[in-house]
């Protein structure tokens, strides 16, 4: 049953991505990432292996092939980075030869090329970055107000249905609801809402669009829903980075606006960890157990790791390369360790790098919106085992570097101009009239035709 909904959405999927304009493409791989969680076609390893969103992602890569040629500029700078995404998919590859399972190797690595390397090759497609930005927030927008409605509803009442249906119940063992949405788990809900809500944030200081506000902060509540503290913590990271970057550095806004902006940032996060579901979960059984048992795990990851001599016991294994130093079968909450076991000190090096050097880009660029997708994904898959248990989420990865290092134009969009092509003949952007004082307009960038988003 769940492998027949999943080829049935998958190849709807494939088709629309083959009728529609090209520009549609990666976004309908999104929207099938987002509705089609890995659970539904858990029973089928293949699917699992080669998920549907990643069928989109290849007919869409097809069909950019032709694409116009970007600003020289641009393109050196995503081809980099592309050769250093191959570089690293050349060392996942190799440790498919001492691989201890290379079934589940292969099963990351497929992913990691369909989701990462193919997303970021096809970055060079303006159109298709820019109607990827509105439906990624249309569809926050939507599955947040999904969230709180399940939050206060304390039942998902589409996802548990179908859960029913394919006699797959979700075993809660929390002390409080927590929001899982589409995502099968509060963490991979939290991973979205998260990124999300900081890409939202971003994007609105950047553009002055008081609806991508308006998108962060229900995604932003959403994540705390999921009363995940690594989500929640993440994406207050994000947030106080973001805003400090447009505060400081890219506003008019005199010292004491500054300082009272950013006190009441810091009053907000507090206020935050008050709620009183993420008091109880803090303190619950069940994360003080976590919390040890990340204590204990220094012995037995590097244990597993020496036993691999530190090359990796293949992509995608950490969990079982660990099984024999790990008698309690405490959880690797942590990608990096989980890398760092599978595919040995290159490996979880070669990962890494590539988020903080897309990171750095952003910074540089003052790119406050891949900023912000950047920081949380880097630092919320250190929260929790998502990287290996489901490779799926690597396409967020890809689309924050899709968007950090994609061909860029002037994208003013607003909702109702979705797909609108703007790369021929861009128009300029109007800086928008402010006082210094205006708390209000704090939050856009002057000068934004010099700014990331425009690649002229």
């Amino acid at each position: 049953m769940g492998s027949i909904i999943a080829l049935v959405v998958g190849l709807a999927a494939v088709l629309l991505a083959m009728v529609l304009p090209r520009r549609y493409g990666l976004a309908i791989a999104l929207v099938v990432f987002v509705v089609l969680p890995r659970f539904i076609y858990a029973e089928n390893s293949f699917i699992q292996g080669i998920p549907p969103f990643g069928w989109v992602v290849a007919v869409w890569l097809l069909r950019t092939l032709r694409n116009r040629a970007e600003d020289l500029k641009t393109r050196k700078q995503r081809n980099a980075m592309v050769a250093f995404l191959i570089v690293s998919l050349g060392w996942y590859v190799a440790t498919l030869t001492w691989s201890i399972n290379p079934l589940t190797s292969l099963g990351w690595i497929v992913p990691f090329i369909l989701g990462v390397v193919m997303v970021a090759i096809g970055g060079r497609d303006a159109d298709s970055l820019s109607t990827l930005r509105t439906v990624w927030l249309w569809t926050a927008g939507l599955m947040a107000l999904y969230g709180i409605a399940e939050f206060l509803l304390e039942s998902n009442p589409v996802y548990d249905y179908i859960r029913q249906l394919l006699s797959s119940p979700l075993v809660r063992t929390w002390s409080v609801y927590r929001v899982n949405a589409s995502f099968g788990h509060p963490l991979y809900a939290a991973l979205f809402y998260s990124m999300s809500a900081a890409f939202a944030f971003g994007w609105g200081i950047m553009q002055g669009k008081k609806w991508a506000l308006v998108v962060a902060a229900v995604s932003g509540l959403a994540t705390v829903l999921t009363v995940s503290r690594g989500g929640i913590a993440v994406l207050a990271v994000a947030l106080v980075a973001i805003s400090s970057i447009a505060i400081f550095r890219q506003t008019q806004l005199r010292l004491f606006g500054k300082v009272a902006i950013s006190m009441g940032l810091i009053v907000a996060g507090v206020a935050v960890f008050q709620i009183p579901q993420l008091q109880e979960r803090l303190f619950s059984a069940e994360a003080l157990s976590s919390v040890a048992a990340r204590q204990s795990l220094d012995t037995i990851i590097w244990a597993a790791a020496e036993n691999s001599r530190f090359v990796g016991s293949g992509i995608g294994t950490s969990t079982a390369a660990a099984f024999q130093f790990n008698p309690e079968a405490f959880l690797i909450e942590n990608a990096y360790y989980q890398l760092f076991i599978s595919a040995g000190i290159a490996g979880v090096v070669l990962f890494a790098l590539i988020i903080v050097v897309a990171t750095l880009r952003a910074l540089r660029q003052g790119d406050l919106a891949g900023l912000g997708l950047t920081l949380t994904f880097g630092i919320m898959v250190a929260s929790f085992n998502g990287v290996e248990s489901n490779p799926g989420i690597l396409f967020l990865l890809g689309l924050a570097l899709a968007h950090v290092y994609g061909a860029r134009s002037v994208v003013t969009e607003a909702p109702e101009t979705l797909g609108e092509n703007t790369v021929s003949d861009p128009a300029p952007v109007e800086e928008p009239r402010r006082t210094p004082d205006d708390v209000s307009r704090a939050f856009v960038i002057p000068n934004y035709k010099t700014s990331a988003v425009k690649d002229s």
